[in-house]
């Protein structure tokens, strides 16, 4: 049987949508729409059909939003690729903005930082998109394996900034304790025969597919993708036959 899939990871297009999502969750877009709507309201209390021209402080409020966006957007661009922790030189450069422009919209390193990690902790919360999988058990695990590895090399500079970040245990776990429950849905989904298999196999399968597993191969082990796709796939495959037969027993 043929096996078919559909999803969508973060890098399509990956830092356009990175900063539509920041700016989301620090309120920028929020702010930008309340800015247009009270435009909006004076043209009507003039009349319809006129438009009120933008005044100097509409002019610097867009200027404002701007250039916080480039900010953010500079600072995740850097996380992304690999520097977890910029500097503000580094952000300011590929803002193209001066260190001086960069602290007059945060008070310093720790604010900036601190709105890019309300970002990812509203992320978190977000549902990400079910893989559409098809096939036999084997051909099921084996795509899903894949598809957990194309998300994980996507996101893992992102989960490695916000741990770096944190300042306690709680914080640090925060991407396991929120995600547990939709991680379980999405493996229950693409491979119902945990349904069938004895609590611990079911168990077993659900930390074989997630972040804290796979980095251990990748990082840890320096496991190719494709042996780590192998090695999660065949221990799944492995696991859900074996727990299903013990639970006939």
């Amino acid at each position: 049987m043929s096996c078919d899939v559909t999803f969508i990871t973060w890098n399509s297009p990956k830092y356009t949508f990175l900063v539509l999502q920041i700016l989301a969750a620090t309120g920028l877009i929020r702010y930008s729409l309340g800015l247009k709507r009270s435009l909006l309201s004076s043209t009507a209390a003039k009349g319809q059909g006129r438009r009120m021209p933008p005044t100097k402080a509409d002019g610097r409020s867009s200027r404002r939003i701007r250039t916080r966006e480039k900010i953010i957007g500079a600072l995740f661009k850097l996380v992304g690729e690999g520097t977890l922790r910029p500097r503000a030189e580094e952000i300011a450069a590929e803002a193209d903005v001066a260190v001086r422009t960069l602290f007059r919209h945060f008070d310093d390193m720790e604010g900036l930082i601190a709105a890019g990690r309300n970002y990812l902790s509203a992320r978190f919360d977000a549902p990400l998109d079910q893989p559409a999988v098809e096939g036999n058990l084997e051909e099921r695990a084996r795509t899903f394996a894949h598809h957990q590895d194309e998300l994980f090399s996507n996101i893992r500079n992102y989960l490695l900034f916000y741990a770096t970040q944190a300042r306690t245990v709680g914080e640090t776990n925060i991407v396991r304790t929120s995600t547990a429950q939709a991680h379980r849905l999405r493996v229950w989904t693409v491979l119902p025969e945990c349904a069938a298999a004895n609590p611990i196999a079911r168990q077993a399968v659900e930390a074989l597919f997630s972040f804290h597993n796979w980095d251990q191969l990748r990082y840890e082990q320096d496991l190719s993708a494709e042996e780590t796709i192998d090695a999660v796939a065949w221990a799944a495959i492995t696991l859900l036959s074996a727990g299903a037969r013990d639970l006939g027993k």
